[in-house]
């Protein structure tokens, strides 16, 4: 299945934005607003991770190695949704080499950190084996989760790889 890499970042982070908290869909749209005033850099130089991500954002599809370092140092600071953009670049060969391995590990960072993104993404990696083992039971784990979270082609997905599951040569029934 091919992914258009930005445009399906920009629609997991809207679908995957848990509906039980008020005021994340807000922030979301601030964030995707970009970094427009002179500031912005500024501010990030002096590690504010949103202003990052934003720059980051802004950069990206311009000056890809500048929009990957932005993002690299916005997850640092424990911006999580910039960890996903970071495995995104990784994933998709923008502004680095392809490395399935870090692309894994940041989605995972992101997930670890509440960002339904990077579960998504890492659970479609642990499911594929690319980047990490494959881990069907743990991707079907990462797709209730942002199903659960309000994420509709997760659920989709979390019943796809329910029923690989219980397929599976040696599985038991629940």
């Amino acid at each position: 299945m091919s992914r258009t890499p930005w445009l399906g970042m920009a629609l997991l982070v809207t679908a995957c934005t848990p509906r039980e908290r008020p005021g994340e869909q807000a922030r979301e749209t601030t964030i995707a607003a970009g970094c427009q005033d002179a500031g912005c850099t500024e501010r990030c130089d002096h590690d504010d991770a949103v202003a990052c991500l934003r720059l980051g954002n802004d950069l990206r599809g311009h000056d890809d190695a500048a929009a990957l370092e932005r993002y690299e140092r916005a997850c640092r600071l424990n911006e999580f949704a910039a960890c996903a953009a970071v495995g995104r670049m990784y994933e998709f060969a923008h502004g680095a080499e392809r490395d399935d391995t870090r692309a894994f590990s940041n989605y995972a960072r992101s997930c670890e950190g509440g960002a339904m993104v990077g579960c998504y993404s890492a659970a479609i990696l642990l499911e594929r084996g690319q980047g990490t083992t494959r881990d069907v039971e743990r991707a079907h784990e990462l797709f209730a989760k942002v199903c659960r979270a309000g994420g509709e082609t997760a659920c989709r997905d979390a019943r796809r790889t329910e029923n690989t599951r219980l397929a599976a040569p040696g599985s038991a029934p629940p």
